[in-house]
């Protein structure tokens, strides 16, 4: 599951408009020593970016580009803030 501090991030970086929003956690406790964490997101409609490729007959150079952009300027905003995405 999520450990505490990759929920730490969620909250402390989701207003950027590339890394999900969370909304709201509940947590449940089940026994003395177990419990489980329910994170409440904004809701996520486009699927998996694997799976629109498979779908796809064809990714143009262009999409492709457009996708990897999108990436790596994400990944520059958490590693400029000290967070390196596993």
């Amino acid at each position: 599951g999520m450990r505490d501090d990759e929920i730490q991030i969620l909250l402390r970086y989701g207003q950027h408009p590339n890394i999900i929003t969370v909304k709201d956690i509940f947590i449940e406790k089940e026994t003395k020593d177990t419990f489980t964490v329910y994170l409440v997101t904004e809701l996520m409609t486009g699927g998996e970016l694997f799976e629109k490729i498979q779908r796809q007959k064809q990714f143009s150079e262009r999409e492709a580009s457009a996708v990897m952009k999108t990436i790596t300027q994400t990944l520059a905003y958490l590693h400029k803030a000290h967070v390196a995405h596993r």
